[in-house]
């Protein structure tokens, strides 16, 4: 599910949607009463002794190959029958009676499904308990919500400040905003990240430095979480003019060489594919200053088919502003 430029109560509506979608319930259980199976061409099968079956999403099979050591390109190179009797041989052989947290949904008949798999201390962060609580937060705030993604991995809400635009050169306006992303799943903590928006192109970007950052692990007591968000939300805010004024000591940077310089900072953080887009970001609007070179990261971030690859590539042109 994707928002576009909408408010932060349609996203809250929204998040309340897919959970009632999903019909989410937790099972903690111990590992070694359950058996796996691996039909080829199908999701993996999990089955309680007593009777219960799964399917095992794509997340959740990876949570269970990476905990019992078992790589899963190792796993899927098995014949279906080696497969069942490896990964259950290595169940019976895990730290027996070890009690998990089986996440899983139930969307309809014959459609239930263990969408992670993760240790008794996870304590849900959940989509529904988090948003209203932002939106309570930003509720006498000029907020909107530029961009919105629910997937089955990753939760990403740009929620911008249009009463906070600084003119950084003639024509070029940046706002402050807050990145907040969340994993249900465990691939994440809950993160709130000071982000600034670029008005000319509409690039984003998300802070790295650890001032205005917020990071709440699934761990612990869940109770604390209204006064967490509070605090995180202010400390992004704070963190996000900051970058404002990163951005402007940038035009200042001149850069001798800016593919050199994308090259050099790219090459070891992302893919092939993910340096050509931010190479040829760079011949949209050429800048041999550092804030030239940063923007190419963020409006080839932009080109990222998903909200996750987004923020990672923003992420890795991010610690170039820090130098700022």
């Amino acid at each position: 599910m994707i928002l576009t430029n909408t408010d932060l109560v349609t996203t809250v509506s929204a998040a309340f949607e897919r959970s009632m979608d999903l019909d989410p319930i937790d099972k903690v259980d111990a590992l070694d009463k359950w058996v796996m199976n691996f039909p080829d061409g199908e999701m993996p099968i999990a089955t309680r002794m007593e009777g219960d079956s799964y399917r095992l999403a794509r997340r959740a099979k990876l949570q269970l190959t990476t905990r019992l050591g078992m790589p899963e390109r190792v796993l899927d190179r098995l014949s279906p029958g080696l497969r069942f009797a490896t990964v259950n041989h290595l169940i019976q052989q895990y730290e027996q009676g070890s009690m998990m947290t089986f996440r899983t949904v139930d969307k309809g008949e014959d459609k239930r499904v263990v969408r992670a798999l993760v240790t008794e201390r996870y304590t849900p962060l959940e989509d529904i308990d988090v948003i209203p609580l932002v939106a309570d937060v930003l509720a006498d705030t000029d907020a909107e919500v530029v961009r919105a993604q629910f997937d089955d991995d990753f939760t990403h809400i740009r929620v911008v400040f249009p009463r906070t635009n600084l003119e950084v050169r003639k024509g070029d306006v940046i706002r402050t905003g807050i990145s907040i992303s969340n994993s249900e799943v465990g691939v994440r903590s809950l993160m709130f990240d000071p982000f600034s928006q670029r008005l000319v192109c509409l690039n984003g970007m998300t802070s790295t430095e650890s001032h205005g950052r917020t990071s709440l692990r699934h761990v612990g007591n869940a109770a604390r979480l209204k006064d967490s968000v509070w605090r995180a939300v202010e400390d992004a805010k704070v963190g996000a003019v900051r970058m404002q004024e990163q951005f402007r000591k940038a035009l200042d940077h001149a850069v001798a060489d800016p593919i050199k310089a994308i090259n050099d900072h790219g090459t070891s953080l992302l893919t092939q594919d993910q340096l050509k887009a931010v190479l040829a970001a760079y011949t949209v609007e050429p800048d041999p200053t550092l804030f030239g070179v940063i923007n190419a990261f963020t409006r080839g971030a932009q080109t990222m088919g998903d909200m996750e690859t987004q923020y990672e590539v923003e992420r890795v042109g991010a610690r170039l502003l820090a130098a700022a």
